[in-house]
C-alpha cells in the first residue's frame, strides 16, 4: 500500500482489521460491505459467487450493501450490459468500467431501469477464488466519479485479505458440514454414508459407503447427485428424509446442512399383523394377562410372550399400552389409519365374544 495516501491505506487497513472479526457462515454481510464502501469511497457494494464452470447459471449467491437494499428498485443485477463475463477474467485482476467504455458510453446505461435508479457511472469488481470452480467477485459502484488507477491498487491489495474472508467463511461452513456427518462410517461395508457439496450440488467428497449405495441404487456416477437427489434437494420438502423402498430395503436420504448429505440403508420391517397376532392384541385390549390369553387361545404363555415380541417389533413400542396407541393410529403396508383402528377394533371385539 506504499503507492496509496495516508488517509486510502489508514481506512483500508481499518477495514481489514474490523474485517477480521467475521465469524458467520457468509464471507460478506450487508454491515461488512458498507464498511468495505466506506473504505474505497464507494456507494454501493456487490457480493456474489459463481461458478467458473457454468458462467451463465445464476449466481450461487448474492450480497448487497444495505445502501442497496433501500432503494426502491428492481434487483440488483448480476452484470451490467455488455461488460466481460468474470469468467473470462484473471483471479485477483480488477476491472473497470471505464477500461471497456468511455464516459458517454456509460452515461448511456442509464436509460435501463436499473443503472437510472442507482445513477452509477462506473464500477470496480474483482475476481477471487472461492474454491474448486467457484469464483468470489466483488463489485464496488460509483455514482459521482470514476475508478481510477490508484483505486485499482488499493483493491488490489485487499484482494489476499479478501480471499482470506471467503476461505474462512468456507472452512467454518465446512466445519458445520463435518459435525453434521460425524456419525457416519467411512467404509464400503456400512449401511450409512455421507456427501459433501459444492455451491452447484457437485460431489466434493463422498465415503465409501455413499459409493457404494449410490451405485447400488442409482448406477450413477458419483461426481454429480443422481436427478432424484438433486430434485429433493432443490425442493420445499428438503427439511424432511427422502424415502426409497425397494426389494425389502428403505433408503433414507437426509441434508443436515445445504452441503451435506447422510445417506442410511435399512431393512423395510413388515408392520402387518398376522391374524393370531391381532388375536393377541384384542386380548391384550381386553386387559386379559399373558397367562389368560395363553388360556383362551389354547397356547403356552411363552408363545403368547413370543407373539408379544413381534408385535412390539412391528409397531415400533416396548410395552402393551405403546402397542395398542400404536396400532390405532400408525399406517402400515399402505393401510390408513382408519383400516388400523378398523382392525384393532375388530380384534377387541372377536377377543370380547369370546371371552369367558
Amino acid at each position: 500500500m506504499a503507492e496509496l495516501r495516508k488517509a486510502e491505506a489508514q481506512r483500508l487497513l481499518e477495514f481489514v482489521g474490523g474485517a477480521q472479526s467475521a465469524d458467520g457462515p457468509e464471507a460478506f454481510t450487508s454491515e461488512l460491505l458498507d464498511r468495505l464502501g466506506e473504505a474505497m469511497e464507494s456507494e454501493f457494494v456487490t457480493y456474489m459467487e459463481f461458478d467458473a464452470e457454468s458462467p451463465a447459471a445464476p449466481p450461487l449467491g448474492i450480497v448487497l450493501s444495505s445502501r442497496q437494499e433501500h432503494y426502491v428498485a428492481p434487483r440488483w443485477p448480476h452484470r451490467p450490459p455488455h461488460v466481460p463475463r468474470f469468467a473470462l477474467r484473471p483471479l485477483g485482476h480488477v476491472d473497470l468500467w471505464s477500461d471497456c467504455f468511455e464516459r458517454a458510453t456509460r452515461w448511456g446505461f442509464e436509460r435501463a431501469p436499473w443503472t437510472k435508479t442507482f445513477e452509477v457511472v462506473d464500477s470496480a469488481q474483482a475476481t477471487l477464488p472461492a474454491g474448486g470452480s467457484q469464483r468470489g467477485v466483488i463489485a464496488l459502484f460509483r455514482q459521482g466519479r470514476d475508478f481510477d488507477e490508484r483505486d485499482r491498487r488499493a483493491l488490489g491489495a485487499l484482494g489476499p485479505h479478501l480471499t482470506a474472508l471467503i476461505r474462512n467463511a468456507r472452512a467454518r461452513r465446512r466445519l458445520v458440514d463435518l459435525a453434521a456427518i460425524a456419525g457416519a462410517n467411512d467404509n464400503d461395508e456400512s449401511a450409512r454414508g455421507y456427501i459433501l457439496l459444492s455451491g452447484t450440488l457437485d460431489v466434493e467428497h463422498a465415503s465409501l459407503g455413499a459409493r457404494r449405495i449410490l451405485s447400488s441404487w442409482f448406477d450413477h456416477p458419483v461426481s454429480r447427485l443422481p436427478s432424484l437427489l438433486e430434485e429433493w434437494l432443490l425442493s420445499v420438502e428438503r427439511d424432511k428424509p427422502l424415502s426409497v423402498e425397494r426389494n425389502g430395503t428403505r433408503l433414507m436420504v437426509e441434508a443436515p446442512t445445504p452441503h451435506a448429505l447422510l445417506l442410511t440403508e435399512e431393512r423395510v420391517v413388515a408392520t402387518t399383523l398376522t391374524a393370531r397376532e391381532r388375536e393377541v392384541l384384542g386380548w391384550i385390549a381386553a386387559g386379559k394377562s399373558t397367562k389368560e390369553i395363553a388360556g383362551a387361545l389354547w397356547i403356552s404363555p411363552a408363545t403368547v410372550s413370543k407373539h408379544l415380541h413381534h408385535i412390539y417389533r412391528k409397531l415400533g413400542v416396548t410395552s402393551r399400552t405403546g402397542a395398542l396407541a400404536a396400532a390405532s393410529i400408525r399406517e402400515a403396508n399402505g393401510s390408513s389409519a382408519a383400516d388400523r383402528r378398523s382392525e384393532v377394533r375388530t380384534a377387541v371385539s372377536h377377543a370380547s365374544s369370546t371371552s369367558p
